[in-house]
């Protein structure tokens, strides 16, 4: 009766003892497939935040630029340049006409156009602000205590395109 034991314990052995080729070649398979979709998403995450971060370093630029063109007096002008960041830019600015009966100041629309290479295009982000100037003195600015500020400039919004 123990040879028959044997045979059976044997057996059961062979069964159990691993995996087929064809399973293993099936798991890594599936494998390598999860991984190249996973490194896929991966790839556009990273995408994604460098272009993010694009976008916001042109935006600050921009506004800088607003700033600048606020401060340095306003008057209808076009202005551009290169960033040392590599941002290119143009300032439009030019006088609103639908002001033309109030006597104590001026309204300008100042437009702000930066843009950049990204790969195989170009990107660019517009800013467009008002402000005002008083008709007997061009520069938006009022000094104060604390330094240099800009006087009213309000309505901003951005285009990115």
């Amino acid at each position: 009766m123990q040879h028959g034991c044997r045979r059976d314990v044997y057996r059961l052995a062979d069964e159990a003892a691993g995996f087929t080729l064809l399973e293993v070649v099936v798991s890594l398979a599936l494998l390598a497939l999860l991984l190249s979709a996973a490194f896929g998403v991966f790839a556009a995450g990273m995408r994604s935040s460098r272009s993010s971060t694009e976008y916001t370093r042109a935006v600050i630029e921009a506004e800088r630029i607003v700033k600048d063109v606020q401060v340095s007096g306003i008057r209808p002008e076009v202005r551009q340049g290169v960033t040392d960041q590599g941002f290119r830019w143009k300032a439009e600015t030019t006088l609103d006409q639908s002001n033309a009966d109030d006597a104590s100041a001026q309204l300008f629309h100042v437009r702000v156009s930066v843009a950049w290479p990204s790969g195989q295009t170009d990107k660019q982000v517009d800013l467009v602000t008002l402000s005002m100037a008083p008709r007997s003195q061009q520069p938006a600015v009022e000094n104060s205590p604390t330094g240099v500020s800009v006087a009213n400039g309000h309505a901003r919004m951005a285009a990115i395109r």
